[in-house]
């Protein structure tokens, strides 16, 4: 996927990706209250799939917009803010290398943003949110917690374990006093942090309650859905798989999404731990809080599959942004242990900066193999949910 296809999709009205369709095209009765009457699939699209925050934005932007134009132009603006926050985030785990290896390595995943549907919002909500996270802008993470619930409720999930991880982590790293002397220094933080928890499920069960067609059955318990044709191998939404590997590892719906680019990413994790040994551990808590919550998650939407979603919505962006942040964090020092192992590589005071530049050119080859060209011109890999 590239940034040619987000200039592409605007080539042409009917151009859309994948479920877009599915997901936009009831948007037009924000122009036309009168279309489609009793079409069960508008109706569905439009209440319990569509986000309250999500419906509103594309309220606001039909009474301008063409809803499928504003669709278009949407990711441009998700995108810049992937990039920025990623930016700021890398800089705030390593002032020199970090901002450039961090904004670079994040484009390759670029495609999620393409359609402008509630997924898209996905990455441009939790890159904000770990980046006040780390920098203890409580506040403002409270705020796009909020905004998770509003656009993307899996990633609310996500959002509510990481700062709550976060929040307790600074109650026990407070030197003496007791909990309750904690408690007062933190009522702000966890005021707001339980703010905005509450209307977020205020908002989540009122969509269910107000927007939930009759047609709509209630849900079915994971040993029903052991037994269903359409979550085995070749049915409509495969999930079960009698093989491990496939299952946990493998698959897009059951696993971890096992693929190249997450490959590449965790080879460089292995060798950057290889070269820093002890010192890669040292690494902000923030990257690691994120590993284990979105595994926890992964683990916890299995036991009680389908009520969280399929488990790979857990991990499928937060592994590969937990790899760029350590390798933001790391790719300097890293850099710097090698060079001391021949001293005949150092560089005059002079080039530095270059040197430096170049060696950072090279990790990003090696790590994205390409990601570059990628992210400026069309490739064959179009699957913006990859």
């Amino acid at each position: 996927m590239g940034l040619t296809d987000y200039y592409a999709d605007l080539s042409s009205r009917y151009r859309f990706i994948e479920d877009a369709q599915a997901h936009l095209f009831w948007t037009y009765r924000f122009q036309d209250p009168e279309l489609f009457p009793h079409d069960i699939y508008a109706d569905y699209y439009s209440s319990i799939m569509a986000p309250a925050g999500f419906r509103a934005l594309y309220f606001l932007a039909a009474q301008a917009l063409d809803p499928l134009l504003f669709s278009k132009l949407l990711p441009f603006a998700l995108l810049a803010t992937i990039v920025v926050y990623a930016w700021r985030l890398g800089r705030a785990l390593e002032p020199r290398w970090g901002g450039l290896l961090a904004a670079l390595m994040i484009l390759e995943y670029s495609g999620n943003c393409r359609g402008g549907m509630p997924r898209s919002f996905f990455l441009s909500l939790l890159i904000p949110h770990v980046y006040y996270l780390a920098t203890r802008q409580l506040k403002a993470a409270s705020a796009v917690l909020a905004l998770q619930g509003l656009f993307e409720p899996i990633l609310f999930c996500l959002g509510f374990g990481l700062q709550g991880v976060s929040l307790l982590r600074d109650l026990a790293s407070r030197p003496g006093g007791s909990l309750a002397s904690g408690l007062r220094k933190l009522r702000v933080p966890l005021g707001l942090f339980l703010a905005a928890t509450l209307f977020v499920g205020v908002i989540l069960s009122s969509t269910h309650i107000l927007y939930k067609p009759r047609f709509i059955g209630p849900a079915f318990s994971h040993a029903e859905a052991v037994h269903m044709q359409d979550f085995q191998p070749g049915g409509r939404e495969p999930f079960f798989d009698p093989d491990p590997l496939q299952f946990y590892v493998r698959s897009g719906s059951s696993g971890i999404g096992w693929n190249s680019r997450l490959a590449r990413f965790l080879l460089v994790v292995m060798l950057l731990m290889g070269v820093l040994r002890g010192r890669f551990f040292l690494a902000p808590p923030i990257i690691f809080d994120t590993v284990a919550v979105s595994l926890l998650l992964f683990a916890l939407s299995h036991l009680v599959f389908p009520l969280l979603y399929f488990p790979n919505r857990y991990v499928r962006y937060t592994l590969p942004l937990a790899a760029i942040l350590l390798i933001a964090c790391h790719g300097r020092a890293a850099a710097e242990r090698v060079q001391g192992w021949w001293p005949g590589l150092r560089w005059p005071p002079g080039t530095r900066v270059w040197g430096g530049a170049a060696l950072a050119g090279l990790l990003l080859l090696v790590v994205l193999n390409g990601a570059v060209r990628t992210v400026f011109f069309s490739s064959a890999r179009s699957n913006p949910a990859a």
